[in-house]
């Protein structure tokens, strides 16, 4: 099983779940693209010749519907509890297969448009992956350990890459949300714009463990009112949050950074809350132990105007329609594909 590296599973996994492409027959320009996969396409072939579902000529292997299978009982909690239930693994399958054909689909239609640099792409991306690895022995390792080589990951990022170009500049492009559009969603949902009061604070904590002895709790006690002192003595607040906190904050002086109510501990939020920006509580008993706070700044609640979050909002708009004009090209591609289902 491969290691949870983030680009390494991108590549390898449900976003494109295909390794090679030897299909598109007819279209000159494709056919020379597809050439420099051949080589790729027979290795995997040794490795696994039960062949699950046909694309055109493009053949999908059980090793890579495996592969696209785990990926998704990993990242699925509704496949997790019940992946070996019989009906819950065919239906994985059944999922799985028909995102590697979707991709494949996909895939053979991006070949329509040239991407210069792409090579260089794949080279960028690589070493990035590479460089989570000690030496490219061990992910070479990793790799074996699913029947795969760098040659197949290569082709893998290939793909990705010109499925994501032919999205971007075919379909994403052509998609656009005027500001009617976003306003519009701005004011039925202004309550999600809308910012509660913050405060900012920083602490010293002197931690006691729960169930902790009386005896326990009165040294820390005193150790919190040693250090009260040490403050009203002038000492730097953050140096001494440095050298004494038990909070990991310590690290940073003791800075929390900006929090709203219904985040920290009750008694913790209430002392907190009731400084001016400067001042230094009392000593406060949580459930984690005693503490000071000072508080560092305050945010009052305000509305976020619309201009701030006009692109966000626009984003937001954009994905669903993206999203239904895939599901309509994908249903067009299968139409005029020849696909054959071969999954026993």
């Amino acid at each position: 099983m491969l290691k949870d590296k983030k680009l390494l599973f991108l590549f390898l996994s449900l976003s494109i779940a295909l390794f090679n492409c030897n299909s598109c027959k007819g279209n000159p320009k494709q056919l020379e693209k597809l050439e420099e996969n051949k080589a790729v396409q027979e290795t995997e072939a040794k490795n696994d010749n039960d062949v699950v579902a046909k694309v055109n000529d493009y053949e999908i292997t059980r090793t890579q519907l495996d592969m696209v299978v785990q990926s998704m009982a990993q990242r699925n909690m509704r496949f997790q509890k019940n992946a070996e239930t019989p009906l819950i693994s065919r239906k994985l399958e059944e999922e799985a297969l028909n995102n590697i054909i979707d991709n494949e689909l996909l895939y053979m239609k991006s070949l329509e448009n040239k991407i210069d640099d792409i090579d260089d792409q794949v080279l960028k991306i690589l070493d990035k992956i590479k460089k989570q690895y000690k030496t490219e022995e061990e992910l070479n390792d990793i790799l074996a350990k699913d029947n795969l080589t760098i040659d197949m990951l290569k082709s893998n990022i290939k793909k990705n890459i010109s499925i994501r170009n032919f999205i971007e500049k075919d379909v994403a492009s052509k998609i656009t949300i005027t500001d009617e559009e976003g306003k519009k969603f701005y004011k039925e949902n202004i309550d999600k714009f809308k910012r509660p009061e913050q405060i900012k604070a920083s602490h010293i904590l002197v931690k006691v463990e729960k169930g902790a002895s009386e005896e326990v709790k009165k040294e820390a006690l005193k150790k919190i009112k040693e250090i009260q002192e040490r403050i009203k003595g002038e000492e730097d607040f953050a140096k001494i949050a440095k050298e004494s906190s038990d909070c990991p904050s310590s690290s940073k002086g003791g800075d929390l950074g900006f929090f709203s109510k219904g985040r920290m501990a009750p008694p913790f939020e209430k002392a907190a809350y009731a400084l001016k920006v400067g001042e230094i509580s009392d000593i406060v008993e949580t459930r984690f132990g005693y503490h000071i706070i000072k508080c560092t700044d305050k945010n009052s609640a305000e509305v976020t105007p619309y201009e701030k979050k006009a692109e966000e909002i626009k984003r937001r708009l954009r994905n669903p329609k993206i999203q239904k004009q895939m599901i309509s090209l994908i249903a067009d591609l299968r139409k005029n594909a020849n696909i054959e289902i071969l999954l026993k």
